[in-house]
């Protein structure tokens, strides 16, 4: 028979890691920014505006992770959850306390 495992302090690591990673994926793109707008004015009208281009999108996909984490933080916490509720009501039932 198949047994399922559920480690709650391992799934609050694992939404502290996502969001971890998200903030320092973001700092890193600030970073790179940072650093390219320094010189920027020495590249090529055609180089600047691809840059300009590219930076907008990974601006854009940046400003969707933390909208991705949160939802990932929901499933999570709904799993869990899930998880705490049928263990409450299997020690109900054989407490003889029912559901």
């Amino acid at each position: 028979m198949t047994q399922y495992d559920f480690s709650f302090s391992a799934a609050d690591a694992t939404r502290d890691q996502m969001a971890a990673i998200t903030l320092r994926m973001q700092t890193m793109l600030q970073e790179l920014d940072n650093s390219v707008r320094g010189s920027l004015q020495q590249w090529t009208s055609a180089a600047r505006d691809q840059y300009n281009v590219s930076q907008a999108k990974w601006n854009a996909a940046a400003n969707e992770m933390p909208k991705c984490l949160n939802r990932a933080e929901i499933a999570l916490n709904e799993i869990s959850n899930g998880y705490l509720r049928v263990e409450h009501t299997g020690v109900n039932m054989w407490q003889g306390t029912g559901l």
